[in-house]
């Protein structure tokens, strides 16, 4: 069902298509992308999805969707491309409970939610096992409206992953997680990550991050714009085996003081 409606931008409602047989497909990628006028969507929740491997860009730029039926019944154990799959749904007000899906495989969740700026809270996806998750870059971005996210603290990583942009633009959100209880041992790409995080007023203590040469770790530009952050932890112990830090925290006006930092 790959592309089947894909530039509709006119249509305005669908059939009723919740009763379809669905079980041999594997690919439903830009199925509804870009149905700008639609408003509302039959309950597909009901679709077997057993099979599936690619739901990239499904519902991408349905700018008008407010509400979506209750795909968190959805079995997703195969699905390998998430990528922009509610991309640009400005409207979307809230998510159902997708912290039930079950994910065992590098799931690639690039631009996943970005732009979904009316989305103020998120569900409980800490729970979801990220170990094998190797893209999550600019997942939240342009999430604007979005004022707090689940404890994301419990999240680990196994693999080389991309972190790149994933809260950027996020500029109602005020404090993070604990991220500091995250182990990082591999090669992460966190630049950009909450750029533009305008209203963030203080960081975890990220110092207790393992940062050594052998990481090939990126946080350039990571905290650009955080114009309300007031205070940085220590980071001076490992800011020497960083490879990649300009402009990390750029446009910070409110901090009064920073770390005794030697670059290389």
């Amino acid at each position: 069902m790959s592309e089947m409606f894909y530039g509709y931008k006119n249509l305005l409602s669908l059939p009723d298509i919740s009763n379809w047989n669905t079980s041999n497909d594997t690919k439903m990628n830009k199925m509804f992308s870009s149905f700008q006028l639609l408003s509302s969507l039959p309950d597909i929740s009901k679709w077997n999805t057993n099979k599936y491997i690619n739901m990239n860009e499904m519902f991408y730029e349905c700018s008008k969707l407010s509400s979506l039926p209750n795909i968190s019944k959805w079995n997703i154990n195969k699905v390998v491309d998430m990528i922009k799959m509610f991309s640009q749904c400005s409207n979307l007000s809230s998510l159902p409970d997708i912290s039930k899906w079950i994910i065992n495989n590098d799931v690639k969740m690039s631009y996943m939610f970005s732009g979904c700026s009316n989305l103020s809270s998120l569900p409980d996806i800490s729970k979801w096992n990220t170990n094998k998750m190797t893209n999550m870059d600019g997942m939240f971005y342009g999430c604007s409206n979005l004022s707090s996210i689940p404890d994301i603290s419990k999240w680990s990583f196994s693999n080389n992953i991309d972190m790149s942009h994933m809260f950027y633009g996020c500029s109602n959100l005020s404090s993070l997680p604990d991220i500091s209880k995250w182990s990082i041992n591999n090669n992460i790409n966190m630049s950009y990550m909450f750029c533009g995080c305008s209203n963030l007023s203080s960081i975890p203590d990220i110092s207790k991050w393992n940062i050594n040469d052998n990481n090939n770790i990126n946080m350039s530009y990571m905290f650009y714009g955080c114009s309300n952050l007031s205070s940085i932890p220590d980071i001076s112990k490992w800011f020497n085996n960083l490879k990649y830090n300009n402009g990390m925290f750029h446009g910070c006006s409110k901090l009064s003081s920073i770390p005794v930092i030697q670059n290389k």
